[in-house]
This record gives C-alpha cells, sequence and structure tokens, in this order.
C-alpha cells in the first residue's frame, strides 16, 4: 500500500466548518431548484400517469441514495463488498 494514501485519506475525512456550510448550502440549493422543477412541470408529471410517475420518483430516490453512499462507496478498497 502506497504510504502517501492513509495520508491523504485522513485529509479529506477532516471536514471544517467551512466545508460543512458549503456542503449545507449546496444540499439546500439543489432541494430547492427540485421543488421549481416540481412546481413547474406538475402537469407534466401528473401526465405520465401512475406508472411513469412511480418511475421517475424510483429514479430520483436511487440517484439520492447513490450520492448518500459515494464516500463510503469510494472508502472501500475495489472488490470488496463493506
Amino acid at each position: 500500500m502506497c504510504p502517501i494514501l492513509p495520508a491523504a485519506v485522513a485529509m479529506t475525512r477532516s471536514s471544517s466548518p467551512l466545508t460543512t456550510r458549503a456542503a449545507a448550502s449546496g444540499s439546500v440549493e439543489t432541494f430547492t431548484l427540485g421543488v421549481r422543477f416540481y412546481r413547474e412541470r406538475r402537469l407534466d408529471i401528473y401526465a405520465l400517469g401512475d406508472r411513469g410517475r412511480a418511475l421517475l420518483y424510483g429514479g430520483v430516490a436511487g440517484i439520492v441514495l447513490a450520492l448518500a453512499g459515494t464516500r463510503r462507496w469510494l472508502d472501500t478498497p475495489g472488490g470488496t463488498a463493506a
């Protein structure tokens, strides 16, 4: 194993208040964008029908779960399931 890698991982895990605030700000902006998109496209979303809406909401939920688990996924070595 590369001796530099643990130090790099330790640096990425330390979070300063500035990076935490920036992440929270990005989350709020993303949520606001999603709400705006929903309000502007409400009729189009309802016109999809039940199956289409289920696929849309399932896809959005899958993206949210994938983004939530990205840090853990990137911290595990390739070929392992943790």
